[in-house]
């Protein structure tokens, strides 16, 4: 792993989904990055009838990278899947798996994985975490391999891609069907293989948030001007500028909008003035949870542990799935617990 090369190679595959123990309470601030899902795929196969492979996906889900390059063992990640999302070509088989006899998505609506251990193995990497299906939850090991290395494309946005496989037993989940699929004397019980081969195909991205656009709306927009009164002013003028805005109805004041001005301000190095309008937009939004989760980034990367954990957990409380507030609280704990 000395070689540069080798080096970003490895960096690449863990930022994607793979990555691992514990970190403690000091030390090294890891990057964040997340996952980029049209341009990932989260894909499983199943042999049918001893001869046909059916693959299917997961389109809809998110993760959270936490990168530490230069001491890989000490990232982690997070990724969510929803379970409703099943698409395997056929809409009654996907009819059949979302019901109670597979996956039974009105009464465990997601799939997740969460990092907790990562080593090297051969030109890759053995990632173990743990993968909970139907709240059942398994330790599973990841065979990762890089697709590419960090790239910044022609919009701005940082990418790293890798592919990581493993394989589990659906019985070990409680994916079972009904007694169709289970009779040892009749055909059903050998048309679904008991193995199920997991492939993840994923991007993980940081994207430039000055280019990035506001929300379009009927309001008049504040993001630009107040991140230049930010510039400018720092955070006391900042926020007396968006208090002022706050008095009329105007403007677009909403999560989205608040959000992208943190944000900017955040990846800019202004941890003041992004806490400053993250703190006044959980204020006007208290029930966002993407505002609290970013309000917990900004304390948390400002070294404000306490109000770090305060409000990843107001984010979690209000979306139990968010992965990048469940990150930051894992982060900010340092006990490496992230469920």
């Amino acid at each position: 792993m000395t070689p540069p090369f080798r080096a970003a190679i490895l960096a690449a595959a863990l930022l994607a989904v793979l990555a691992v123990a514990a970190p403690a309470a000091t030390g090294p601030t890891p990057v964040r990055y997340e996952a980029d899902t049209p341009h990932s795929q989260v894909g499983f196969t199943a042999r049918y009838m001893g001869v046909v492979d059916v693959r299917g996906t997961f389109p809809e889900f998110r993760g959270t990278l936490m990168l530490v390059a230069d001491d890989l063992p000490r990232s982690t990640v997070s990724v969510v899947m929803d379970a409703n999302s099943i698409e395997t070509g056929n809409k009654q088989r996907d009819k059949d798996l979302r019901g109670p006899d597979f996956l039974d998505v009105v009464r465990f609506p997601k799939l997740r994985f969460t990092s907790t251990s990562v080593a090297a193995a051969g030109d890759g990497l053995a990632v173990t975490g743990d993968l909970t299906l139907r709240n059942v939850t398994k330790s599973v090991v990841l065979d990762v391999q890089p697709i590419h290395p960090a790239m910044t494309d022609a919009l701005g946005v940082t990418r790293i891609g890798y592919l990581g496989r493993t394989r589990i037993n659906r019985f070990d989940f409680g994916v079972v069907g009904n007694k169709f699929w289970n009779n040892e004397f009749a055909p059903g019980r050998f048309a679904i293989g008991d193995t199920i081969e997991i492939a993840l195909t994923l991007e993980a991205r940081i994207e430039d948030l000055e280019r990035r656009k506001a929300p379009a709306g009927k309001r008049r927009p504040v993001v630009d001007s107040l991140a230049a009164v930010a510039r400018a002013q720092g955070a006391a003028g900042v926020g007396r500028a968006l208090r002022r805005v706050r008095e009329s109805s105007a403007y677009d004041l909403s999560a989205g909008a608040l959000t992208l001005l943190g944000g900017r301000l955040l990846q800019r190095g202004d941890e003041a003035s992004a806490i400053e309008v993250l703190r006044q937009a959980a204020e006007i939004h208290p029930n966002a949870a993407d505002v609290h989760a970013e309000l917990a980034e900004a304390y948390w990367v400002s070294g404000q542990r306490e109000p770090a954990m305060q409000a990843a957990t107001r984010a979690v409380t209000l979306d139990p799935y968010h992965t990048s507030a469940r990150e930051t609280l894992r982060w900010a704990r340092g006990d490496g617990r992230a469920w």
